[in-house]
């Protein structure tokens, strides 16, 4: 029996949307970014009751991801995922049970917490890749660094704190036996789509 609920975690600008939404359309699942959950979190929270969630709050993200340390971008990034993981479980475990089928998707899915957690009908995935196609995808998504102060050093930072997290994630990952899947540059979403149904549905 197909699960009802997929998750595809992986490092950002691995391509976890485009694969995310690829499968969803497949299978006629609604399919959610874990970014968009953080989002509603924090706007019913303030940085009175949660900190960890609104450390960029008022701040400039160019600024942000320019002038912030990678291990600082990991950390805040990290504490922020330990934040939303109780309302995404609680997601993971409604759709799984009795509310309507799912793909969830983004970097927030960490393989030691997602493998933990022993969902019924449910299935993960995490995405990965070598540095060259993440600096690659990086490069492509120009709205993010057009007009930075220092354009080089801002997609410095943002490759490096990618890449910091694939390696903490595989390591995550590795230990706790969860599935990984390599991406390569000539890989196509529907190529990608098609080796993660493999690990997801066994077909």
């Amino acid at each position: 029996m197909i699960s009802k609920v997929f998750l595809i975690g992986g490092p950002p600008f691995v391509g976890k949307s485009s694969v995310a939404q690829c499968i969803a359309g497949r299978f006629g699942y609604s399919c959610i970014c874990t970014d968009d959950i953080a989002k509603a979190i924090r706007a019913v929270t303030t940085v009175q009751t949660h900190p960890g969630l609104h450390s960029v709050d008022d701040v400039d993200y160019q600024d942000y991801f320019t002038k912030t340390s990678v291990e600082t971008l990991i950390e805040n990034s990290r504490r922020s995922h330990e934040i939303i993981w109780p309302g995404l479980e609680k997601i993971i475990r409604t759709h799984s049970t009795w509310d309507a089928p799912l793909v969830m998707e983004g970097y927030a899915l960490w393989p030691k917490q997602v493998m933990a957690a022993d969902f019924i009908s449910t299935k993960a995935v995490w995405l990965t890749c070598d540095n060259q196609l993440l600096e690659t995808r990086i490069r492509a998504q120009t709205s993010f660094f057009r007009g930075a102060e220092d354009e080089k050093k801002l997609l410095t930072n943002m490759l490096r704190r990618s890449s910091r997290y694939n390696e903490l994630m595989i390591k995550s990952a590795v230990a706790c036996g969860a599935i990984l899947i390599r991406i390569e540059a000539g890989h196509s979403v529907e190529d990608v789509a098609d080796m993660c149904l493999l690990e997801l549905t066994g077909v």
